[in-house]
């Protein structure tokens, strides 16, 4: 079970406990060593909560979705291999062919906002195309009415 030992702080140093055959350790240490690193570098991770329930649908077509958002914005978007339902965008990953000009203007953090917006838009789109496909009854959107 994760509890907290206590508050942490950018002056203090943290404690990390790892629940697990102590074989493992040392890949564990490894995965939160190279995952600081890529924070600190501008990557982020977005949390998909109960949105997860879309991940599917922006998957499909063999991710075509998230191609579109790395030609877009210049973001790389991939499932978070660690956790499963965090989506993990890496403003910093360059495009080669395509890419739209206001890209290379942006820094490595404002491309990797970009590409969330744009993957919350396209999860509210999802929404609310599933919403009114149950409203569709008897040939007619009856929310509407």
């Amino acid at each position: 079970t994760n509890r907290i030992v206590s508050e942490a702080s950018p002056n203090a140093s943290r404690k990390i406990y790892f629940g697990c055959d102590p074989k493992v350790v040392a890949k564990l240490w490894k995965l939160v060593e190279t995952r600081a690193a890529e924070i600190g570098r501008g990557v982020k991770y977005l949390y998909l909560g109960p949105d997860r329930l879309f991940q599917p649908q922006l998957m499909q077509n063999n991710g075509q979705f998230f191609d579109f958002v790395k030609e877009s914005t210049g973001a790389s978007v991939s499932v978070d291999s660690m956790t499963g339902d965090h989506l993990r965008i890496d403003g910093g990953v360059m495009t080669s062919g395509k890419e739209i000009d206001l890209s290379t203007n942006l820094s490595d953090g404002e491309r990797a906002a970009l590409a969330e917006e744009l993957i919350r838009l396209q999860i509210e789109l999802y929404r609310d195309h599933c919403i009114r496909q149950e409203n569709w009854i008897f040939g007619r959107d009856w929310a509407l009415a």
